[in-house]
């Protein structure tokens, strides 16, 4: 049954004051500035911001600071930062451009470098393990997309073809302080499985990896 309300029914406004808040409560710059707040992350400072609402992120960090926005669409980015697409759902060539320009971020680095990480990351963002190519983990992910597997199966198998994910991103810029700030997609927010945890420790195994290719009949 459908439910509808006339514009000028006398509780309409009520309803759009709670539907507004619960707006700016999810907001990602919003939600960026209040933790920089509550937890200042001292700069000068390398922003690297990858994932859907990646530019909406990066314009939650206090100026001045530099970075990389990886995203699946243009969107206002802040002064200083560079703005990249990747594909999305399935990676592609200007997922691994984008991976490659993460990388050079990382390495150009000289001091603290802020990850903010959110849905999408996975595929937009890309460098394929040593031996493969982009056209390889795609194909993976194609499969497994058709196979029914859940994103937690999905991304203990992309952790594990990825020259990025399963904390490999976070070791590259080990010299310095590293702080990451997640918006998740993913449900029970388990950390290592959002964006398929770039910067997050991981507790699966290449074991595991095979597993799941074995369970889903992925050759």
């Amino acid at each position: 049954m459908a439910l509808s309300f006339p514009r000028d029914w006398p509780d309409r406004a009520p309803l759009l004051e709670v539907f507004a808040a619960a707006l700016d409560a999810v907001d990602p710059e919003q939600a960026v500035r209040t933790e920089l707040e509550k937890r200042p992350f001292e700069g000068p400072m390398t922003v690297v911001a990858i994932g859907k609402a990646a530019s909406a992120m990066a314009r939650g960090v206090p100026e001045p600071t530099h970075g990389i926005v990886v995203s699946d669409h243009v969107e206002p980015v802040p002064p200083g930062f560079t703005s990249i697409l990747g594909g999305h759902p399935i990676p592609d060539e200007r997922s691994e451009a984008a991976g490659t320009a993460v990388l050079t971020a990382v390495d150009e680095a000289t001091g603290p470098i802020l990850f903010l990480i959110s849905g999408g990351s996975s595929a937009l963002c890309e460098v394929p393990a040593p031996g493969l190519t982009i056209g390889d983990v795609a194909a993976v992910k194609s499969t497994l997309l058709r196979s029914g597997s859940e994103i937690i199966e999905m991304n203990t198998v992309r952790k594990h073809i990825s020259s990025l994910k399963g904390v490999r991103l976070a070791e590259r810029a080990g010299r310095y302080p590293i702080r990451t700030l997640l918006i998740s997609d993913v449900v029970g927010d388990i950390l290592d499985s959002i964006g398929s945890g770039p910067t997050v420790p991981d507790p699966t195994t290449y074991g595991d990896a095979l597993q799941i290719l074995e369970r889903y009949g992925v050759e």
